[in-house]
């Protein structure tokens, strides 16, 4: 998120706001009810403060903040991440291997 042009966070607001958008190729406007679920590695505040994001968007994005601190900062940190990923990528292979089965 903290990449995000300009010009495409005009358009995420837009969506965002008015609850539609128009497709690529298409007249017809869509309606929408998202949630959105965003990270990023920068500090958006300071962004907006530095006017390289924009401070309506930060608003709206930043309703339910939750800070996870880096992996080298946290005792465990990897061992653990890596149990989950290990444990979730299990998880999905047992999905295919089962329908396959079937």
């Amino acid at each position: 998120m903290g990449e995000l042009p300009l010009d495409t966070q005009v358009k995420l607001l837009r969506v965002l706001q008015e609850q539609e958008f128009e497709p690529i190729g298409s007249s017809k406007t869509v309606k929408v009810d998202v949630r959105i679920i965003a990270a990023t590695n920068r500090d958006l505040s300071a962004a907006v403060a530095e006017g390289k994001f924009r401070r309506d968007l930060y608003y709206r994005l930043n309703v339910f903040p939750i800070i996870v601190p880096p992996l080298r900062d946290a005792r465990g940190g990897r061992a653990l991440a890596r149990e989950l990923f290990l444990t979730a990528l299990g998880q999905e292979v047992w999905k295919v291997c089962e329908t396959r089965l079937r």
